[in-house]
């Protein structure tokens, strides 16, 4: 699932269909397959939490380490380099953003990233999209929020992978009300990759509030992230 098809945001992982999985994607290679889930205890994976399915199927569901292949690149930097543009390379590309703030620059950024320029270096057009990315969230813009912490997850514009940093700006994007945020994080606690008590339920209340918005995706997940009563 991507927003207008630029910066590629979360996705159910690999299975949209529930009754597709298996007993094969239940057990602990669900676990193993992914590095970021070595943390996960066996009281983790025999949590009860769950109505209907285990938190095995949970993982099942949510884990796709190909959603992390960009992380094993090695010409990631940290998002502190990636967001530097030099004056001269902010005054030429400044026009085709005149006029756009917040949510408006945000979705500018990911519609036309492609179109900057097309003898542009691949270093060069992820600066400028971070940078402009990096303007909007200041103004507030919860889209460039969820936008920088998708940046942080997933290595998108060659950005070094950064967990805290990436739950931050979740935070900030779904404390003002971006759903896909909302499902990021929700995803995040589910995976371990986040310390926080209960991440069920805490990803269960996200998902709720992300399905009150509309989105049928969250919908959907409510049926994987269900707490007992």
């Amino acid at each position: 699932m991507k927003r207008l098809g630029i910066v590629c945001m979360l996705m159910i992982a690999g299975c949209s269909d529930q009754d597709a999985l298996t007993d094969a994607e239940t057990n602990d290679s669900a676990v193993a397959g992914n590095p970021l889930l070595g943390a996960l205890t066996d009281t983790d994976t025999n949590d009860s939490t769950l109505v209907g399915k285990s938190l095995l199927e949970a993982i099942a569901y949510w884990n796709n380490p190909d959603e992390f292949k960009n992380c094993q690149s090695g010409e990631l930097e940290p998002i502190e380099n990636v967001w530097v543009l030099s004056k001269d390379a902010i005054d030429q590309h400044a026009p085709f953003f005149v006029g756009h703030t917040g949510n408006d620059l945000a979705f500018k950024v990911i519609e036309f990233a492609e179109d900057l320029d097309v003898e542009l270096p691949a270093r060069r057009r992820d600066q400028i999209v971070m940078f402009q990315l990096k303007i909007a969230a200041d103004q507030g813009s919860p889209v460039a929020m969820n936008e920088i912490g998708s940046s942080l997850l997933y290595c998108y514009q060659h950005v070094e992978q950064n967990l805290e940093g990436a739950r931050r700006w979740f935070e900030n994007a779904a404390k003002n009300g971006d759903d896909y945020a909302m499902r990021s994080l929700a995803k995040m606690h589910i995976l371990r990759m986040t310390d926080v008590e209960q991440p069920e339920l805490v990803a269960h209340e996200l998902l709720s509030k992300c399905a009150e918005l509309g989105n049928e995706d969250c919908v959907a997940d409510l049926s994987i992230v269900a707490p007992n009563d």
